[in-house]
């Protein structure tokens, strides 16, 4: 499958996004460039400030727009700390 990453926050983000994206292209998946094309999209979200808590909750939503998109992890901060939220939304559930 396609995928497509959003990474959010810290470098440690960054870090723990490109190893994901290294064990997908390891297991044949293909990494796409934008969120167009990907049929998987992984968004690595931030908590740390209400700031950054409000921008992982827009960018999770944006991605859910795309057409293409049939399935949407979201990791980092904001679903170890706002898991029964995230839960709460149409469409979300818990992995």
């Amino acid at each position: 499958m396609k995928i497509g990453a959003i990474s959010l926050g810290c470098d440690k983000n960054r870090v723990d996004t490109e190893h994901l994206l290294g064990f997908a292209v390891q297991a044949g998946h293909e990494i796409v460039n934008t969120l167009d094309e990907a049929e998987i999209v992984v968004v690595n979200t931030c908590a740390f400030l209400q700031s950054a808590v409000k921008e992982s909750i827009e960018t999770i939503f944006e991605a859910r727009s795309h057409q293409n998109v049939k399935y949407l992890i979201v990791a980092g901060c904001l679903p170890m700390r706002y898991i029964k939220e995230l839960t709460a939304e149409d469409g979300l559930r818990e992995a």
